[in-house]
């Protein structure tokens, strides 16, 4: 099984991430329809990737009353069954991380992995050899990765 990793120390902001998922599931380059949110944090002028954790107990599933928040075995997480989803938003409530949105028509964007080939991994800009402020960093390390748990 697989999970997204995140280094936020190397996020550079470029949103690239939340383009190409909102295109991919919506049709669109429109970031406030992405399943994957970049914040930035002033304090330390720095961003970091916001996406589903994949929880061992999900708060997100325990507090959906419609059983709208069903585990996909072939990829591992849970995904939004639209039909069973009465948009109560119990699982947004529910998600400690603030992972799970609530899209401009209402609609629950919660990180279903693209299916098992998350787009985002793809597009993560690569960051050249010890460039980052925050950590020593290789040549073509990135903020996501999707790794073997």
């Amino acid at each position: 099984m697989k999970r997204l990793k995140i280094n936020p120390n190397l996020c550079i902001g470029c949103n690239e991430c939340e383009l190409i998922c909102s295109l991919l599931h919506e049709g669109e380059f429109n970031p406030a329809r992405a399943r994957i949110k970049v914040n930035y944090d002033k304090e330390t002028n720095s961003y970091s990737p916001n996406v589903c954790r994949n929880c061992a107990v999900p708060k997100c599933k325990e507090a959906c009353c419609h059983d709208a928040l069903v585990f996909d075995e072939r990829i591992g997480t849970l995904v939004c069954d639209e039909n069973k989803c009465a948009r109560c938003y119990a699982c947004v409530e529910a998600c400690s991380f603030s992972a799970i949105r609530i899209g401009p028509e209402g609609n629950i964007l919660k990180c279903d992995l693209c299916g098992d080939e998350p787009l985002c991994v793809v597009v993560c800009s690569r960051r050249s050899g010890n460039s980052s402020q925050l950590m020593d960093n290789e040549e073509g390390a990135h903020a996501l990765n999707y790794v073997d748990v």
